[in-house]
């Protein structure tokens, strides 16, 4: 039996006593289920930040590697050029208010 099952064996247990057992031991079993779980997250989170911090060895023979090409940076992206329109949204409506007063 590996680990996984018998992790699940003991929260399925908790869940079942959480119903028949006192409200102050089910308390208990939480705490103690929260306290494992931030435990385990902590040494998780401590494995995944040393496994991408390169070692200090590592660190200092990459820093002197020669023949290392630097990126090209992206070429420059010129917004499109704004259509000149001779009919503006004011001069529409320009044009429309003297049709109406001419009309009067």
């Amino acid at each position: 039996m590996d680990y996984k099952d018998e992790m699940r064996k003991l929260i399925d247990i908790i869940k079942q006593q959480s119903f028949t057992a006192p409200l102050a031991q089910t308390l208990d079993d939480l705490n103690s289920l929260t306290t494992a779980t931030s435990d385990l997250s902590d040494r998780i989170n401590i494995r995944v930040s040393k496994s991408l911090q390169p070692k200090d060895k590592q660190a200092s023979k990459s820093i002197n590697k020669k023949g290392v090409k630097k990126p090209k940076p992206f070429p420059s992206v010129t917004p499109p050029p704004i259509p000149k329109s001779n009919n503006t949204p004011q001069q529409k409506a320009d044009k429309l208010n003297g049709k109406l007063s001419k009309r009067k």
